[in-house]
């Protein structure tokens, strides 16, 4: 038969050397170390980073930009961010498109606010994916530019011309712009340590 007897607040159980109260409390303790670890590793965590000999090549892994406003695109824009230390201080974009026709994609515009980005694109490849079309596209902007896109505080709208918007949805934006701007911290300190 169990033990059970109050003392001092804490129930006993089958076993008198742990209360209920230091139960829960290892559990609160095992928990929170769990979450939190899954949370940094969440954080700048989605970015690797490797020595090459023409200097620090940084990777952000693929993020997810929704249809904006009427878009003739069905799908998400996937996209991944690649920045090198030593090159001519620009960031690669690496986007996937998914188009219902074969679509010439030879520019891109970034609109922020007021401002607008324009740059050229560098074509991948385009593959057939049924009746759509899968497009891989490249493109560059400045390291200034790309630090400002994640600054300002709305989300900013890829256009691709031909009715190809992308944006992202305001939560995620702000889910996004948070751990970008880390990793951008962590790059700008790493750039001045060298």
């Amino acid at each position: 038969m169990p033990v059970m007897s109050i003392n001092k607040g804490a129930i006993w159980h089958t076993c008198p050397l742990m209360p209920i109260n230091m139960v829960r409390l290892f559990f609160l303790f095992a928990f929170s170390f769990i979450f939190s670890s899954q949370v940094l590793a969440g954080g700048p965590k989605r970015f690797s980073s490797v020595m090459t000999e023409n200097g620090v090549l940084y990777f952000i892994e693929p993020m997810k930009m929704h249809t904006y406003d009427g878009c003739a695109s069905k799908k998400d824009m996937l996209f991944d961010i690649t920045y090198l230390t030593n090159d001519d201080d620009s960031v690669s974009f690496t986007t996937t498109v998914i188009t219902e026709n074969i679509t010439k994609l030879d520019s891109v515009c970034i609109h922020m606010g007021e401002k607008t980005i324009k740059t050229n694109t560098e074509f991948i490849y385009c593959d057939p994916d049924g009746s759509r079309y899968v497009n891989r596209i490249r493109f560059y902007i400045k390291w200034t530019e790309w630090k400002e896109l994640y600054e300002y505080p709305q989300p900013y709208i890829v256009d691709f011309g031909n009715n190809l918007y992308f944006a992202f949805k305001p939560k995620k934006w702000e889910k996004e712009r948070k751990e970008i701007m880390q990793i951008i911290n962590i790059i700008e300190l790493n750039k001045t340590q060298r």
